[in-house]
């Protein structure tokens, strides 16, 4: 299953990253041109070349054709070697130092606590050695005072940063679950649906929609009592977890004691499977229910399974995968109705009440 953290915390490096380059682009192309007027060749060409790298970056990335962890390093490298030079041409007029003083935050926003601290490390003896290779503006004293502040806010900002990343992966999960069976809810369904119909469409990967029903739930409410139908419900959500468990599998407490399930790249034959298997899984429970002709609690399942995507919706895949679960509720519960590639379901059928 995704990770909620992953994606929250990719989500929110990807916006930095925007907003980094953003900044960046037009920021190295002005300083260039003050260089240049200010005839300081070695760095007039190296915000040049920084400047020209910055605003390809933010065009490839803005319009999605060059990745994050492709554009990330990328960035990073040009900018700490631009400092490197500013650290290198060193003097009263140009001196990098105290921007470099900056990097630890952009490196762990970037890239995290762990892996920002290892560029903070690297960065840190790149500007040290440049600072010993040419020695005259940069006393041994110097050197130490710069070396301990960077050091000191680096460790700062991992610190600050490790425990933000624990309250986004907290906070993520907390409002994209659902507190009693531990599936994704509604609203996450919402959210993430539409990625993974684009990712299917993009990359031309079949895709299955399960929607799954506990028959006569209603009754056994009634009878039971709510605690032993929550308990039900956490039961019967186990066992779809557990059995929808390929990395690419998401599944979601739909609403009420409808869950429904997302595959990519399944084949027919494999997505049946996996519906059956959740339909025998759930009756080898054998939770006892007097108001159900099975006498035991089970669930119907609707499958829709697409080889490959064209002009198709989300909202139409979750209509054909309702209209299946419609039509195994008919033919006697505790059974898969399998709707195949583009077939449009009856209208009548769309809508259905949950027996």
């Amino acid at each position: 299953m995704t990770d909620l953290g992953d994606k929250s915390i990719g989500d929110f490096r990807s916006s930095v990253l925007r907003l980094y380059l953003l900044i960046a682009a037009p920021a190295s192309v002005s300083v260039a041109i003050t260089y240049y007027y200010l005839g300081v060749e070695g760095m007039t060409l190296s915000n040049a070349v920084n400047g020209a790298i910055s605003v390809f970056l933010c065009v490839c990335f803005l319009t999605n054709r060059v990745s994050f962890e492709i554009a990330a390093p990328i960035f990073v490298l040009s900018t700490a070697l631009t400092m490197m030079m500013g650290i290198y041409y060193g003097s009263d007029l140009v001196d990098s130092r105290p921007w470099l003083l900056l990097l630890p935050l952009g490196l762990c926003t970037l890239f995290g606590a762990n892996t920002g601290r290892i560029w903070c490390g690297l960065i840190l003896l790149a500007a040290v050695t440049v600072m010993q290779i040419k020695p005259g503006p940069y006393p041994i004293v110097s050197t130490a005072i710069f070396a301990f502040v960077y050091i000191t806010m680096s460790a700062l900002t991992v610190a600050f940063c490790q425990f933000n990343e624990v309250n986004v992966r907290t906070i993520a999960k907390l409002s994209h679950t659902d507190s009693l069976t531990g599936l994704y809810n509604r609203q996450f369904f919402e959210e993430w649906s539409n990625n993974v119909f684009n990712r299917s469409l993009r990359t031309r990967e079949s895709i299955a929609v399960y929607m799954v029903d506990i028959d006569s739930f209603k009754k056994y409410n009634d009878y039971y009592g709510h605690q032993l139908g929550d308990q039900a419900l956490a039961q019967v959500a186990e066992v779809i977890r557990s059995s929808a468990r390929r990395g690419t599998d998401l599944t979601f407490r739909y609403g009420g004691e409808e869950f429904c399930v997302i595959c990519s790249g399944i084949n027919l034959s494999d997505a049946e499977l996996l519906g059956n298997n959740i339909i025998e899984r759930v009756r080898n429970l054998k939770i006892p229910h007097a108001k159900s002709e099975h006498h035991v609690l089970t669930v119907s399942v609707g499958l829709s399974h697409h080889e490959e995507l064209e002009s198709e919706s989300p909202e139409s895949l979750l209509r054909y995968a309702d209209a299946a679960l419609y039509a195994a509720k008919s033919k006697g519960r505790n059974g898969l109705h399998t709707n195949i590639g583009r077939k449009k379901p009856d209208a009548s059928s769309v809508i259905h009440q949950s027996a």
